[in-house]
């Protein structure tokens, strides 16, 4: 039934959950797991990725993008981008060391929408199912930021499982 599922992760203790539950699955239908990291390419003058904060596990901003006045790649943004795909990198690989039971594990890191390069690796890779994390945002605090979550929901055309990491 699945044999390729995706599991987008960005470090975050719902990526965490959500990896569990992809184990698992894998396991029983002996499924290949693709672990993908999006680096936002547009993350604006307030974006952010998740992963650890101050030398503890618990998921928070770990790059801020300040003083970019142009909408042209600067040595700024250039320098900021690739420390977020750098820190894609180890998100990916701790996400893969998670999976120990599961047989067949790919890697990427990606620049893109985040939603969009998801649905563009599943319909590229022939996946079968996504499992991602929630951050549990609620109420304006989901609608200010967004939710990449429900965005996939919405827009992806395989079944996708959400898991809380409460």
């Amino acid at each position: 039934m699945y044999d390729n599922i995706l599991l987008p992760t960005d470090g975050s203790a719902g990526a965490s959950a959500a990896a569990d539950h992809v184990a698992s699955i894998a396991s029983q239908y002996d499924a290949t797991v693709h672990v993908l990291f999006v680096a936002e390419d547009d993350m604006g003058a307030g974006g952010y990725v998740y992963g650890e904060q101050g030398g503890s596990e618990q998921a928070g901003m770990v790059g801020k993008q300040r003083d970019v006045k142009t909408s042209g790649l600067t040595n700024i943004r250039h320098d900021l981008m690739g420390a977020v795909t750098a820190h894609g990198e180890e998100v990916v690989a701790a996400a893969a060391d998670q999976l120990t039971n599961v047989d067949g594990v790919q890697t990427s890191v990606q620049r893109g929408r985040v939603y969009e390069t998801i649905n563009d690796y599943c319909a590229t890779h022939e996946i079968d199912l996504i499992v991602m994390g929630t951050h549990g945002h609620t109420g304006v605090e989901r609608y200010l930021l967004g939710s990449t979550a429900e965005k996939v929901i919405r827009t992806a055309p395989i079944p996708v499982m959400t898991v809380s990491s409460e």
